[in-house]
C-alpha cells in the first residue's frame, strides 16, 4: 500500500493508459460493424426487379403488363450478354496494343471502330427492348414511362457521382434562378 501511495504518478499514467485501451478496443470492434461498407438496397441490386417496382408504383403497370414485362426483359438480358462480351473483347483488344512499342494508328482505329458498332448495337438493342415496352403502355400511363425511362437511361448513361453531382448543381442553378 506504501507504494502506491509512493507513486501516485504512475497509478493515474496506468489508469489512464487502461482506460484509452479500453476506449480503443470498444472503437475497433465498433467500428468493425458500422464501418463496413454500405450496401445498396436489394431491391436496387437487380435492375430488373428495380425497373419492375417503378413500372407497378410509377407507371401503374397492371399484372399482364408486368408479366409481359419479365418475359421480354429475361430474353433481353439474355440477348444482351453476347454483344456485352463482344464489346469487351474489342476494348480488350485496343488496350493490349498498350503492349506493342509503336502502335498503328490503323490498329487503333480498327479496334476503336469495333468498339463503335458493339457500342451501337448495344444501344439499338436497348431503345428497341424500351420501345416494344412503351407499346405496352396504355395512353394515360405513356407519359409516366416516359419520364420513369428517361430517368432510367439518365442514370444508365451517366456515372453516379456525376448524377449526383449534375443534380445538385442543377438545384443550385434553378435555386439562382428563382432569385
Amino acid at each position: 500500500m506504501t507504494y502506491i501511495k509512493n507513486n501516485k504518478t504512475l497509478v493515474v499514467i496506468i489508469a489512464i493508459l487502461l482506460l484509452s485501451n479500453i476506449a480503443l478496443l470498444y472503437f475497433l470492434t465498433r467500428c468493425r460493424k458500422d464501418c463496413t461498407p454500405e450496401q445498396p438496397p436489394k431491391e436496387n441490386t437487380n435492375f430488373r426487379k428495380m425497373m419492375m417496382k417503378r413500372l407497378k408504383e410509377e407507371v401503374g403497370f397492371d399484372t399482364t403488363q408486368i408479366a409481359k414485362y419479365e418475359a421480354s426483359s429475361k430474353i433481353h438480358k439474355e440477348s444482351m450478354k453476347p454483344l456485352f462480351a463482344e464489346l469487351t473483347n474489342a476494348k480488350d483488344s485496343l488496350y493490349k496494343l498498350l503492349l506493342q512499342p509503336l502502335p498503328s494508328d490503323s490498329s487503333k482505329n480498327y479496334y476503336l471502330q469495333r468498339i463503335g458498332e458493339k457500342q451501337q448495337a448495344i444501344d439499338l438493342r436497348i431503345f428497341n427492348h424500351f420501345y416494344n415496352l412503351r407499346q405496352e403502355c396504355t395512353e394515360v400511363q405513356r407519359p409516366k414511362f416516359d419520364s420513369v425511362v428517361q430517368d432510367v437511361i439518365k442514370g444508365m448513361i451517366t456515372f453516379p457521382n456525376n448524377n449526383k453531382k449534375d443534380s445538385k448543381d442543377n438545384k443550385d442553378n434553378k435555386e439562382k434562378k428563382d432569385k
